[in-house]
Formats: C-alpha cells, sequence, structure tokens
C-alpha cells in the first residue's frame, strides 16, 4: 500500500526581498529613426544621379563609336597611296575634338565616367590608324617603287639598251629590298624575274628569227619554267613567217603580171603592137592565150571575116559566170560575137552586186522548164535573148524583173513573129531575131528612159529613175 513521503525541514527556501529598480526612458530613438530616414533618402537621390550620369555616358559613348567609325571608313577609302599622311592627321584631329565635341553638355560626373572610357576608345582606334598608315604606306611604296621598275624595263626595250637597263633595275630591287629587310637571295631572286620579264619584252619587239637568236643569246637570263614553251613558239613563228614571206612573194609577183597582162590585152583591145619582150614575160598559159587572140585577129582580118560564137564555149562560160565564177574574158575575145561578149560582161558585172547571184541563180533555174523540144543550138539562143532582155528590162525600169516578170519575158520570146515571104510567111520565133528586130517586137519594158529629164506641158521638169518613180529638178 502506498506511503506518503515524510520531509524532515521546510521545502522552499528563505530571501530577503531585493530592492525595486526601473528601467530608463529612451528619448534618442525616434531621433535616430529620422536620421536614418533622411541617410536612405539621400542614398536614393545619389543612386538617381549616378544612373542618370551613366545613362548620359553611355549614349555619348555609343555615338562617338559610331561616328568614328563611319567617318573612319570614309576617310580610308580616301587616305590610300599618297593621302594617307592626311588620312593619319585628320584622325588624331578628329579624337582631339572629340572630347569637346560630345562632351561639352555633360553633366560633371558623366563627363568623369565617359572621360576614362574615351581615353581607351581612343587608343585603339589610333591604334588602328597607326596599323591601317603602315601598311597603306608599304603598300604604295610597293606600288611605286614596281611602276619605277616597269617603266625603267619598257625604256630600256623601246631604245634597246637591255645592258643598262639591268644595272638600273639591280639597283632599284636593292632599294626595295632593303626597304623590306630581305635577304639577299631574296633581291637576287626579284632581280632574275624581273630581268627575265625585260627579255620577253625585248623579244616580242623583235621578228621571229630575230626573237630566236635573242632567245638564245640570253637563254641563261631567262625564267626556266618558260623557256620551253618560248622556244616552241618562237620557232614556230619563225616557220609561219617564211611562209607569209613566201606568200607575200608570189602575191607580189602576180600582181606583177597581172598589171603587165592588162596592159598587154589593153594594146590588143587599142590595135596596138604587144612587144615580143611582153609576151616573153607573161606566164606560158597567159601569154599563149593572147599570142593565140592576136593571131587569130590577124587571120580573121586578112580573110574579112567576123568572129563567129563558138557556142559550146559560150554556154559553158554563160554558166560559169552564173554559177558565181570569176572568169577572165579577155582571152575569150576571138572566140565570142561583140553583142555576146557585151552580154557576157554585163552579167559578169551584174553578178557582183548584192542580190545578182540570187537573180541569176533563179534565172537558171526557169530555163529548163522552157526547153521543150529546142535542140541545144535553139536553146543557146534562147538563153542569149532571155539575158539580155532581162539586163534591157533592168536599164528600162532601175530594176530586176521578178519570178512573173522573167516568166513572161521568156513566153514572149518563144512567140513566133511572122515574115510575109514570097511564096509562103516565114516564122520565126522573137529569140531567132537579131536584136533590133527583137527589141521593136518585144515592145519597151517601160515607156520612159531611166535617167532621163522630161517635161510636161506646164513647163514643170522631172528626171525619170525607173519603176515609176520621178525626181522633180528645177
Amino acid at each position: 500500500m502506498p506511503q506518503v513521503p515524510q520531509y524532515d525541514g521546510p521545502q522552499l527556501a528563505t530571501a530577503p526581498l531585493r530592492t525595486p529598480t526601473a528601467r530608463p526612458l529612451d528619448v534618442s530613438s525616434g531621433t535616430r529613426a529620422i536620421g536614418q530616414g533622411l541617410a536612405n533618402l539621400g542614398e536614393g537621390i545619389d543612386l538617381y544621379q549616378e544612373r542618370k550620369a551613366q545613362t548620359e555616358a553611355y549614349d555619348v559613348e555609343t555615338r562617338v563609336t559610331s561616328d568614328w567609325l563611319k567617318w573612319d571608313s570614309e576617310a580610308r577609302a580616301q587616305g590610300r597611296g599618297e593621302n594617307v599622311d592626311a588620312y593619319q592627321t585628320s584622325a588624331t584631329d578628329w579624337w582631339n575634338t572629340a572630347a569637346e565635341t560630345y562632351g561639352k553638355d555633360l553633366s560633371p560626373r558623366a563627363r568623369a565616367l565617359i572621360g576614362r572610357s574615351l581615353q581607351q576608345k581612343r587608343v585603339q582606334a589610333e591604334a588602328s590608324v597607326l596599323g591601317f598608315t603602315s601598311a597603306e604606306r608599304e603598300r604604295h611604296a610597293d606600288e611605286v617603287a614596281n611602276a619605277d621598275i616597269a617603266t625603267t624595263i619598257q625604256f630600256g626595250v623601246t631604245n634597246g639598251d637591255i645592258a643598262t637597263t639591268k644595272d638600273q633595275v639591280r639597283e632599284k630591287v636593292a632599294v626595295v629590298g632593303a626597304r623590306k629587310g630581305w635577304t639577299t637571295e631574296q633581291v637576287q631572286a626579284r632581280v632574275a624575274g624581273y630581268v627575265s620579264d625585260m627579255h620577253m619584252a625585248q623579244i616580242d619587239n623583235l621578228s621571229a628569227e630575230e626573237g630566236l637568236a635573242y632567245f638564245t643569246a640570253n637563254i641563261d637570263e631567262i625564267d626556266a619554267g618558260k623557256q620551253g614553251a618560248v622556244r616552241k613558239s618562237l620557232e614556230r613563228n619563225v616557220e609561219i613567217e617564211a611562209k607569209q614571206r613566201e606568200a607575200d612573194v608570189e602575191k607580189a609577183k602576180r600582181e606583177a603580171e597581172e598589171k603587165l597582162l592588162d596592159s598587154a590585152w589593153g594594146l590588143f583591145a587599142q590595135r596596138q603592137p604587144v612587144a615580143p619582150s611582153v609576151l616573153a614575160a607573161l606566164p606560158g598559159r597567159e601569154a599563149a592565150q593572147l599570142a593565140n587572140a592576136i593571131e587569130s585577129r590577124a587571120d580573121r582580118e586578112a580573110k574579112g571575116t567576123t568572129i563567129k560564137t563558138d557556142d559550146k564555149l559560150y554556154n559553158q562560160t554563160l554558166l560559169d559566170i552564173a554559177s558565181g565564177k570569176q572568169v577572165d574574158l579577155r582571152p575569150l575575145v576571138e572566140s565570142f560575137a561583140q553583142a555576146d561578149m557585151d552580154r557576157l560582161v554585163k552579167l559578169q558585172q551584174d553578178m557582183s552586186k548584192p542580190d545578182a547571184a540570187a537573180q541569176v541563180a533563179t534565172t537558171e533555174q526557169m530555163f529548163p522548164l522552157l526547153k521543150g523540144d529546142l535542140n541545144e543550138s535553139d536553146f543557146l539562143d534562147f538563153k542569149r535573148a532571155a539575158y539580155d532582155e532581162i539586163s534591157r528590162f533592168q536599164q528600162e525600169k532601175g530594176r530586176a524583173p521578178n519570178y512573173d516578170e522573167k516568166t513572161k519575158i521568156m513566153d514572149d520570146l518563144l512567140i513566133d513573129k511572122v515574115v510575109p515571104g514570097t511564096f509562103y510567111d516565114d516564122e520565126t520565133p522573137r529569140y531567132q531575131l537579131d536584136r533590133e528586130q527583137r527589141v521593136q517586137e518585144m515592145g519597151p519594158y517601160d515607156p520612159f528612159t531611166v535617167g532621163k529629164t522630161y517635161q510636161d506641158k506646164s513647163g514643170n521638169k522631172a528626171i525619170y529613175r525607173g519603176n515609176g518613180n520621178w525626181e522633180s529638178v528645177k
């Protein structure tokens, strides 16, 4: 069963009471709070001013950078070659005025912020300017030196003073090498290149044979990589020039012979004697043709006969001319009657006109369609008359006949002319009539004569130009 504990002494300790105390009143806490608030307000205002100054500074820095890049890009385009010094001076002036130009309206705080940054940009920009100007001065110096050497070579080649020019080139390349810090080997290599170019320029000024001789004499100073091609080209040109000289000689000979031949045939046409020395100077074939013509005319005149056309030769000659061949008619002067010869001469002259070949070709194609049962002799007479009438048409009308007009001319030539006889009438086709009769039967192709001046009843004058065209005259 539970037991209640038993205590021998008191359970609570006794002690005297403490003297009562009270916390002192804090009257400064409000003042400190006000001071802290004012301090925070000051810091806010200062932060605002700082940010405003930064914004101003950043804006100016951006404009400075943009304007500099734009100016520098344009200035560099103009600052090349001999203008590079002016560019460098202008760049320095630009940065000298940049601080005043872009910073005059800045607050002191913004000016302080941007000062160091702009100085760094200027250092970077001037380093870039220096790099550009240094490279440009070097490039310009190389350009001037190369041009100087090139003109020296050209002058030497033009005047033929190769030895002196080589010495001048060596001196000029040595100056360039000293400026660029080349080694002796580099200078020698550059000199060798220029001397090789000089020799090639000199070769270009010579004939093929002279060039080959010059090449052989100076081969040690010509670029080894080009020697094979240069020699091959020169040797080929030597062959070409030799053939050209032969051709020129042959051409001159032919021209001299042709001139002599023209003179000889001219004497024959004027019925003047042709000296034996002239005949002897002509080529064999031409001399024989002229001699035959002289002999034939002498025989014919001794017999009192006229020239009778060799129909077969005439037809072949006619076809040759119509096909575009240039036929020498002079040796044939004793083979054709004068009317036939005149017809051939006129046809050959017409063939030299732009559209003559097509006209003649068309005419030749039309003949077989109209041959019918004509024998070769009659067909040849028909072709002679046709060409003669086509020529007359052209003279009267001032133009060539078209296809239909040619057809009518040929059809009309086949019409028979009735010639009354004692016992019976003779029918002769127009193409077999002599020219005077044929022209009368065929009639005019144009009532007016081309080139003739006419006057009407009112006194007005005009020149007939053919094909119905007139030109008024005063």
